[in-house]
């Protein structure tokens, strides 16, 4: 997937670059400026906060850390990873501007994929594949985090699972679910960008209860299990009321793990004093 997504933003980037002439005709006669786009303040800091936090689970991360022979090695691959990525992500950035040079009426969400059109079919096949492989790399850790969140914070603790045969059993079968549960929400996906940081809420609620636990560790596993709980509920009333189009869910579910963690941390503080 980085090889893909290297090369087919790199062709496809250098060939609107200097054929459409976009960046030069912008710097000679001035081009439109808004810091967050036709996104917004709220929406363009949710999708930056969100991939931070995600970054504790990023699955290219956890796994150069894993395979290493040293911690050292360990976090040199993470770094070297890190800026490969780097490039991609200005080039992208490149395309976005011109794209907007291009078709100034056309939002933000598909600026990149407006491209294609100028560009000719061997290009096109490399660029769009650069643009899938992101979201397509992103499937399985999200699947995999998703699998995480049900039954170590639901399915094991609703039925008392303990032996590690009954759990790899459940999260086969929650996998499934949860696969087959995205396939058939992927029909109503009007804007894919946008819905998938609405569902990785659910990651980043899994992010601050680890940062919890390793700041505070003793604290009852019933305040990690509220904090997921109340975040399902607050994602389902975000989207029964529409709030998530006003109000990113991100930022309710925030405050409300951190209230949580905040009352198990004082218990946690009680108790020991008492002890």
């Amino acid at each position: 997937h980085i090889c893909a997504i290297v090369f087919g933003i790199f062709l496809g980037g250098f060939y609107v670059i200097f054929s459409t002439g976009g960046l030069n005709a912008m710097a000679e006669g001035g081009h439109y400026f808004t810091p967050f786009g036709d996104l917004g303040v709220s929406q363009a800091l949710s999708w930056a906060f969100i991939n931070f936090t995600l970054g504790v689970l990023a699955q290219p991360v956890i796994n150069t850390a894993s395979s290493a022979r040293t911690f050292a090695e360990g976090k040199k691959g993470i770094v070297i990873g890190n800026l490969i990525a780097i490039p991609v992500v200005i080039m992208a950035a490149l395309c976005g501007i011109i794209a907007k040079y291009r078709f100034p009426e056309i939002n933000s969400l598909a600026a990149l994929p407006a491209l294609i059109a100028v560009v000719p079919p061997w290009v096109a096949v490399f660029f769009l594949i650069s643009m899938w492989a992101p979201l397509m790399s992103s499937g399985s850790p999200f699947l995999m985090g998703a699998t995480t969140l049900a039954v170590k914070g639901y399915v094991a603790p609703l039925f008392g699972m303990e032996s590690d045969r009954k759990i790899l059993l459940a999260s086969r079968v929650t996998t499934l679910v949860i696969g087959g549960l995205s396939l058939a929400m992927g029909f109503f996906v009007r804007e894919i960008l946008r819905e998938v940081t609405w569902l990785a809420v659910f990651l980043s609620a899994i992010v601050y209860i680890v940062f919890a636990g390793w700041f505070a560790r003793g604290m009852k596993s019933s305040f990690a299990f509220a904090a997921l709980l109340g975040t399902v509920i607050i994602m389902v009333l975000s989207f029964i009321t529409g709030l998530q189009r006003t109000i990113h869910p991100l930022w309710p579910v925030t405050v409300y793990v951190a209230i949580v963690m905040g009352i198990g941390l004082l218990g946690r503080e009680k108790d020991a004093g008492g002890a």
